[in-house]
């Protein structure tokens, strides 16, 4: 019976630690299914889907004209959609993206290769706001418009785009999430929640102007491309070229000026960049022609009285320190100089007292 119940309790030790290794050697394939599937996990339905409209909304596909749309009814990317005055429409492009759109609004989606995971779409006017999931890949969904894009969207954010007679007028919010802004001659590496922006182009997009009007992002200008000096271990002078960058962070009533035209000699623009503080105050001033180092003023906004100031204040100490440091080393070697003259002549005395002692 000892013997039974020994055997017994063998069999389940010995069970119990294959099963451990068996939970343990589970484990390795059930993480690479899990990592597989995230990674094979499509965030885009192959066509879009209208799941939502309200009063007077029409689209237009492709090669065909102007038409009632349909809720339920997958369009093929590349339609340009339209909503009248009072009407709104939820268009999906998945299971967790949507795009709700206001009255008044206007915007085309673009086509996509075929199996490709990416969506985009155009604004042309109106009020759009996109919802995306948080974990959104980079690159998967972005927003174009005249003078800038949008890219590498996650949350929730909001644009409303209007045409004006001399431009364009965007008002760019983050809600939650993130997402990146890419313009010529600037950028705005990440979009927090409740940040937000407006950026007024021109037609010909030779102007742009950045206002800021919620939370303070940092905006990335490009300040043309400088020299700089070298020296290698052998000696060597050699110039290297690289893009200067201005940090400017864009905080309420701020704003950034681009100016841009095209010269009378060559095709490299010329960019004039110039920004105000909230009062109004110019704070940076450069130009420069893209991509040549030869053509770059450097900054050209004056030292106001105040700064001019401070810079005298700080010369005139560090003059006067300078000046009594060096009277104070005169004093020092005078002092030194003395003692050596007192010791010459105490020399020649003592010499002369023993000269008499001898006669």
């Amino acid at each position: 019976m000892k013997i039974n119940l020994f055997l017994a309790a063998a069999v389940a030790a010995s069970s119990a630690a294959w099963a451990d290794e068996g939970e343990e050697q589970a484990e390795e394939p059930v993480a690479n299914a899990v990592e597989s599937i995230q990674k094979k996990a499509k965030f885009f339905s192959t066509l879009p889907v209208c799941s939502v409209a309200t009063g007077e909304v029409e689209v237009h596909r492709p090669g065909a004209a102007w038409e009632q749309l349909e809720v339920g009814r997958r369009y093929p990317l590349g339609s340009e959609y339209r909503t009248h005055t009072g009407a709104s429409m939820t268009l999906s492009f998945g299971p967790t993206t949507l795009i709700n759109v206001g009255e008044k609004s206007h915007f085309v989606t673009r086509t996509q290769k075929f199996g490709e995971d990416i969506r985009s779409i155009v604004l042309k006017g109106g009020s759009v706001k996109v919802v995306l999931p948080r974990n959104l890949p980079a690159g998967a969904f972005s927003i174009a418009a005249s003078g800038f894009t949008v890219k590498d969207l996650a949350g929730e954010s909001h644009f409303t785009y209007t045409a004006l007679g001399d431009g364009d007028n965007a008002l760019l919010r983050c809600l939650t999430g993130t997402f990146f802004v890419e313009g010529r001659n600037f950028s705005v590496p990440r979009m927090g929640p409740t940040q937000e922006f407006r950026i007024r182009t021109s037609h010909d997009v030779l102007n742009t102007v950045l206002y800021g009007v919620r939370g303070d992002p940092v905006i990335k200008v490009d300040r043309g491309i400088v020299t700089r000096t070298e020296i290698d271990e052998d000696g060597k002078v050699k110039n290297v070229y690289e893009k200067s960058i201005l940090d400017w962070r864009l905080s309420p009533q701020t704003r950034v000026q681009l100016n841009r035209a095209v010269p009378a000699i060559g095709s490299k623009l010329a960019v004039s960049v110039m920004t105000f503080d909230a009062d109004g105050v110019l704070k940076n001033d450069f130009a420069y022609t893209e991509d040549n180092a030869a053509v770059n003023s450097g900054e050209l906004v004056p030292v106001s009285k105040e700064e001019s100031d401070k810079l005298a204040k700080r010369a005139a100490e560090a003059t006067g320190a300078a000046g009594a440091a060096d009277g104070a080393n005169a004093k020092t070697e005078g002092g030194e100089n003395a003692d050596e003259d007192a010791s010459g002549e105490g020399s020649e005395e003592s010499e002369e007292n023993n000269e008499q002692e001898e006669e």
